[in-house]
């Protein structure tokens, strides 16, 4: 799921934004307590109309593998007002609501896949992902896409080795058949 810049998204949206498997974007999130449509006759139907919505949103998230502190957060803000969350300016705080990023039991099950397929233990693979960060930079914005297969290639080299000669046995070290 992606929400461009200048776009937004919100209410109903941010639900189906959560149940993406990778979620990202430069755009705008916003919260706000989620609501019923219907108009209770009572405190106590209130009372059980929120702990219903609560619960089946607490679940929503919880199978989606977000924090219960997001339904925290949306509670905070009444249904007539917006708390807006840049996906740019707010970024490590929706980072750490796992709001953006990739689903952490994905992201483990595609780790294990690697490490697997590379022949080394996960351990091994993050160790290797940390130092081709620190050789290589973060993954960020390429002017040219001649910089994103450097810097590809480069991340590759580190983390695995090998690949090159599994998968291109032929290319001699000029890169040429």
């Amino acid at each position: 799921m992606y929400v461009p810049r200048r776009e937004q998204c919100t209410s109903a949206c941010v639900m189906m934004f959560l149940g993406g498997v990778s979620r990202d974007g430069e755009g705008l999130i916003g919260l706000h307590r989620p609501f019923s449509s219907a108009i209770p006759g009572s405190t106590a139907e209130s009372q059980l109309s929120f702990d219903r919505i609560n619960q089946r949103v607490r679940q929503y998230l919880k199978e989606m593998n977000v924090p219960g502190q997001v339904l925290d957060l949306m509670n905070s803000v009444p249904p007539g007002e917006v708390k807006w969350l840049s996906m740019e300016s707010d970024r490590d705080k929706l980072k750490e609501l796992l709001v953006i990023g990739v689903d952490p039991v994905v992201q483990d099950e595609g780790d294990s896949i690697e490490a697997k397929f590379i022949g080394i233990s996960k351990k091994e693979l993050y160790q290797r992902k940390m130092k081709a960060d620190t050789i290589c930079g973060k993954k960020g914005n390429f002017s040219t896409l001649e910089e994103y297969h450097e810097y590809n290639d480069c991340k590759l080299r580190i983390i695995d080795p090998n690949f090159r000669s599994r998968f291109l046995p032929d290319r001699d070290k000029s890169g040429s058949r």
